[in-house]
């Protein structure tokens, strides 16, 4: 990613709260990875798996919005 310019105090807040928000979801679908893999049932499989997938479509949002891709790039406040 190309910034030009400065970047604005709440710009700046914005990307850090992204990226947070991207690390700790990372760390999260590989926590549901180890559940998916070790799971005692084949329930707890089922369910970690399906949260992987709904875990990596956030990290998708965010991070498009991180990019600012898309029609939600204005959401934060940015230009």
């Amino acid at each position: 990613m190309v910034v030009t310019g400065e970047l604005t105090a709440l710009e700046m807040a914005y990307r850090t709260v992204f990226v947070g928000t991207l690390v700790f979801l990372v760390l999260m679908v590989f926590l549901c990875l180890i559940r998916a893999v070790k799971g005692p049932s084949v329930g707890d499989r089922i369910v970690a798996v399906n949260m992987m997938g709904t875990m990596i479509m956030v990290i998708i949002a965010v991070l498009a919005l991180l990019l600012k891709e898309g029609s939600g790039g204005t959401a934060c406040g940015c230009q």
